[in-house]
């Protein structure tokens, strides 16, 4: 499964239908909900119609010096694929620590040299002060993959089209969730 496919996955398997719990964990949990919504992940990619053959939570990288992803999965019908994932959610409505957490994921998977069989990449889901989230985001990304970052809006009733950082006039609803990635190409 590539990227985009495992994006689109959480797009409209799993944000839209726990839209409401993403916003009250994002609102009310001091700390990370990372492992909730991983453990969300491994059942919606484990029902999912390319089936899950492996799910690894802080697996490491290969030959980078030890550094770890948050997890990897394999698909069934791609036996060979990886897809390795950097995740990170919003913690008690702060906007600008989890797009700045988002952007060092963004940085680290710049160094890391998978082979052609894998797929890699940096997705931050953030359910709370959107439109802010987007604001500091088009302003702050480092400019290296700025325009690779792409964000869809959700809510319980509609998924939006894709968007890119660079388009300023794109704002999102009062109850819509960012889902922004970054896709190691």
């Amino acid at each position: 499964m590539r990227f985009q496919g495992f994006i689109y996955d959480i797009v409209n398997r799993i944000t839209q239908e726990k839209h409401d719990k993403l916003s009250n964990l994002a609102e009310n949990i001091n700390g990370g909900w990372e492992v909730w919504m991983q453990v969300e992940l491994f059942f919606s990619l484990q029902k999912g119609p390319l089936g899950l053959s492996e799910f690894e939570r802080e697996p490491t990288y290969p030959n980078s010096g030890g550094k770890r992803a948050d997890f990897l999965f394999r698909s069934s019908n791609a036996p060979g694929v990886s897809t390795w994932v950097e995740l990170k959610t919003q913690k008690k409505s702060n906007e600008r620590d989890a797009a700045d957490r988002f952007f060092q994921d963004c940085r680290k998977i710049n160094d890391i040299n998978l082979g052609y069989d894998n797929t890699l990449g940096a997705v931050v889901i953030i359910p709370r002060k959107v439109n802010e989230a987007l604001d500091y985001a088009r302003v702050n990304a480092p400019a290296d993959f700025r325009e690779k970052i792409r964000f869809y809006l959700v809510d319980s009733n509609e998924v939006s089209s894709l968007y890119s950082l660079s388009n300023p006039l794109v704002k999102a609803k009062s109850d819509q969730i960012v889902v922004m990635y970054y896709p190691k190409l």
